[in-house]
């Protein structure tokens, strides 16, 4: 009875003293989200390179200004092998594709980092943007053509790779089509 009455007080005093709650806010906000994972490029801090090679669907080769090359692996996602196996693994040869149709000689990407930025083959681990901003590592996810892969402790965006790989899955898309 106590605690209803100084609910009832504190209830009371808050309304007098014109404190409110906005909730057109919090729906404008709901309804401008989107169920899409995409991270904008501009959104983010980032370092811009310039793609010298696609080495196969989840490593590349980028330049940085000063001319240095920088091998990346992609974080997050793992393609099907086309290199240092006996025959390429399904869906590796498309995959490889797939990135290098996206990533064309010469053309600008940005890099996003985890939390650890090298692996153990010296490679930098990087979510990598297209100019249009879309994420390369998404991408492949998207069109089935990767798994989800955590290389721990980077893995800032697992909820939203989950979600697409699952999406692929149901939708029996790329290696996700085979069973």
């Amino acid at each position: 009875m106590k605690k209803n009455i100084v609910f009832l007080f504190l209830s009371i005093a808050l309304f007098l003293t014109g404190c409110s709650f906005n909730v057109s806010n919090i729906e404008q906000t709901i309804s401008n989200s989107s169920d899409k994972f995409i991270t904008k490029a501009d959104e983010l801090s980032k370092d811009d390179y310039s793609v010298s090679k696609v080495i196969d669907g989840d490593t590349i080769e980028v330049q940085d200004k000063e001319g240095n090359k920088i091998r990346v692996r992609l974080l997050m996602v793992d393609t099907p092998e086309v290199h240092n196996v006996s025959t390429p693994e399904p869906y590796g040869e498309e995959a490889s594709a797939f990135t290098k149709e996206l990533l064309e000689e010469g053309q600008n990407v940005q890099l996003e980092y985890d939390i650890e930025k090298l692996d153990p083959y010296d490679r930098t681990l990087a979510y990598v943007y297209l100019q249009d901003g879309r994420m390369l590592n998404e991408e492949l996810l998207r069109e089935g053509l990767a798994k989800v892969v955590v290389f721990e402790p980077n893995k800032k965006y697992l909820k939203q790779f989950k979600a697409i790989e699952e999406k692929a899955i149901e939708e029996k898309i790329g290696m996700w089509s085979v069973n």
